[in-house]
């Protein structure tokens, strides 16, 4: 059978497609729609599944990678290919997600040819910044997230067309804000009189979480007849089977129902049959009816495991959002080998959740574990593949020394993760992985990054870097703090590419501490880090789970110092880190940087009279130009202008004196403005792309 006659679904066919993939978009535009039809396949990758983590503020999806070939290459020997997943959420509920601030962002991750059992499971993660108001008003939104196999989703495109990949909605709960007096009085429409408002704090605190007692919850679900007294009484029940646990299984009925009876109070306890209630709970066995697990990952760029759980019900979490409610629990362990035996507990995360609406298909919430992957590492030509296995719990932590231990409520999910090429890294090494948002593996030896940033949502194109230019690592295999040990310091250098000499990055820093303790996770407030006189920074990581408890902690972004470059000439630095390790100075990889702080120029004029009958053109020059150029565009503001001018915009810089043109025929004769906008490819502060110039004129369309 010749190529051509070969069925559309063959994946030889497909595997030689996605070799050309890049190319044949470019020659064969409909090649994908005529010449071998393809849309939206999920024979090679596919979302499994999006979650929000409420308290970072972070959206993570999973992708599972289901075939050994059709992804640009082996670990050892190419680049790969990359999966492409844009979100989007809808603020408004109005279902279009084409609203301001509705696209979040995209997010990728490397992918491989890579042999033995499928499929694989990888996450990736975009900021979810905005908050909810009002815990009364709190409501769920949805999101979407488009996945696409080595081509970037199309910004505020939420329905592209899509080869390779996917789309999948969620619904998910962001957190909502804390309640203080000012939002209570303008939920009030209640406006204080000028004698009361220079004495009364606006922003104070009014209410707090509360935690509902036992009565109060079975108050709460007392008119909801599928709601088992053996859910509403869930935490108190746990109390109860661990005390038996404890006992061996000796205490007596009379015993825990008496204890049980204490904790409910004597007037809620004559209503109900407490011996019933208790046998119905030590006989559950991995109920999922109100929460389960579907999807568990690994984040490389982000050393994590990721899982995503579903809440199903609307009640039978103790308490809406404005009360403590209740927490879900998942533990994480790790088969490194894939062997079949669980090598490893990394821990357990926790979500909080509440009593809530809950649309068709659930509310989905994502958990997030930092994990030490260093010691973990593989030459390319060796097995990469790792199993992963998390359970989930409904307010009780899952066992941390019994893998295969079934929660009352919940239930557990595997998946096979690819673990990070290189060598072990037993010693402590340090490492810097990303630069101004970026991996350091899409930066390349000039110092431009291309790809997208590893937890911003933007996408860089031979992209320099301008302003404060964040730098993320490592120093493998921490001391553990928790345990007593010193933290170690270490510095961050620079220097010109053709200079001797070399500087500090000695800028102060605020960093967020994610410390776990037992089952519990805290975050501090932002503190600062400085290095006045010393040139060093403690370093604060510590992954090393230290009995029962777990004590460890993760600086958020593990963000080792902020370089602020505004002040520095443009052109190529290289940069790296120093680590003070066993009385010797170890150094990091160096990694160029190329630096452009300087704007794009933008200027623009009209030939003659800026005063213009209707019907006469309006004429100009303009110039558009940059070092690392990004587009420009030309328009009229207000909006609604009947006429574009001409050119427009595009992505071509444009010399001095390049002329265009404006028609003035359907105007309404009135004032307007001429608005040039310039931008270049820079990543600013780490957090966006493109340094931007604007240049405006005044013109007036005048009666004929």
């Amino acid at each position: 059978m010749n190529q051509a006659s070969r069925p559309a679904n063959d994946i030889e066919r497909h595997i030689q497609a996605r070799s050309r993939f890049a190319s044949l978009l470019v020659q064969e535009p409909e090649y994908f729609q005529k010449i071998f039809p393809v849309s939206g396949s999920t024979i090679f990758e596919q979302l499994t599944c999006v979650g929000l983590e409420p308290d970072q503020h972070a959206l993570y999806a999973t992708i599972a990678v289901k075939h050994t070939t059709g992804y640009g290459g082996d670990l050892c020997t190419r680049a790969g290919g990359r999966e492409y997943v844009r979100f989007f959420v809808d603020w408004n509920g109005d279902g279009d997600f084409t609203d301001a601030a509705e696209d979040l962002g995209v997010a990728s991750v490397a992918v491989h040819d890579i042999p033995g059992p499928k499929p694989l499971v990888y996450s990736v993660t975009v900021p979810l910044t905005r908050e909810q108001g009002l815990c009364f008003l709190a409501r769920p939104v949805k999101v979407r997230a488009v996945l696409m196999y080595n081509a970037v989703p199309p910004a505020g495109d939420p329905d592209p067309f899509i080869v390779w990949g996917g789309i999948l909605d969620v619904n998910v709960q962001p957190r909502s804000g804390s309640l203080v007096l000012g939002d209570l009085l303008a939920h009030a429409q209640v406006k204080l009189a000028p004698a009361f408002a220079e004495l009364v704090d606006t922003k104070a605190p009014v209410a707090k979480s509360t935690t509902l007692t036992p009565a109060q919850v079975v108050a709460l679900y007392a008119g909801d007849e599928t709601m088992p007294l053996h859910r509403s009484l869930g935490p108190q029940l746990a109390t109860i089977a661990q005390a038996m646990s404890a006992d061996a299984g000796k205490a007596q009925p009379a015993a825990l129902a008496s204890s049980l009876q204490a904790a409910v109070g004597t007037e809620v306890a004559a209503k109900l049959d407490l011996s019933n209630v208790i046998g119905a709970y030590l006989d559950l066995d991995g109920d999922t009816s109100f929460e389960e697990l579907h999807c568990v990952g690994l984040h490389p760029d982000l050393s994590a495991v990721v899982g995503v759980l579903e809440i199903k019900r609307p009640a039978g979490y103790s308490g809406g959002p404005c009360t403590s409610g209740s927490l879900e629990f998942v533990s994480f362990w790790a088969d490194w080998d894939d062997s079949g035996s669980w090598d490893q507990y990394l821990g357990t995360a926790q979500v909080r959740v509440h009593d809530e609406q809950v649309p068709p298909g659930g509310i989905r919430y994502a958990v997030f574990l930092p994990v030490n992957l260093a010691p973990h590492r593989r030459p390319c030509g060796q097995s990469h593949t790792a199993r992963i296995r998390a359970v989930l719990s409904w307010n009780t932590p899952p066992a941390s020394t019994n893998p295969y231990a079934v929660p009352r409520w919940g239930n557990h999910v595997e998946a096979l993760v690819q673990l990070p090429v290189g060598e072990p890294e037993i010693g402590q090494v340090p490492f810097i992985s990303v630069v101004g948002g970026m991996a350091v593996a899409d930066i390349d030896g000039a110092g431009l990054a291309t790809g997208t940033a590893v937890m911003a949502g933007f996408h860089a194109s031979n992209s320099p870097f301008a302003g404060m230019v964040s730098i993320a690592g490592h120093i493998s295999n921490p001391p553990d703090l928790s345990a007593g040990q010193p933290a170690l310091t270490y510095g961050l250098k620079f220097r010109k590419d053709g200079d001797v000499a070399v500087h500090d990055i000695a800028d102060s820093f605020q960093v967020t501490l994610s410390r776990y303790s037992g089952s519990v996770w805290t975050q501090t407030q932002p503190m600062q880090i400085a290095n006045p006189g010393t040139h060093r920074f403690p370093y604060l990581e510590d992954l090393t789970p230290n009995g029962p408890a777990g004590d460890i902690t993760f600086v958020e972004g593990f963000l080792l110092g902020k370089w602020k470059t505004g002040v520095l000439a443009d052109g190529r630095y290289e940069v790296w880190m120093e680590a003070d390790i066993g009385g010797s100075t170890v150094e990091s990889n160096h990694v160029w940087v190329q630096l452009d702080n300087t704007a794009p120029k933008a200027v623009l004029a009209l030939n003659g009279d800026p005063f213009t009958p209707k019907g006469t053109d309006i004429t100009g020059t303009f110039e558009a130009t940059d070092d690392h150029f990004g587009s420009w565009s030309l328009g009229v503001v207000p909006g609604g202008y009947p006429h574009a001018p001409s050119p427009a915009g595009d992505s071509a810089p444009r010399a001095a004196g390049t002329p265009f043109t404006l028609s003035t025929n359907l105007a309404t004769p009135g004032g307007y403005v001429l608005h040039l906008q310039v931008t270049d490819r820079s990543i600013v502060n780490s957090g966006s792309i493109g340094l931007t110039t604007p240049a405006d004129v005044g013109f007036c369309v005048e009666k004929p």
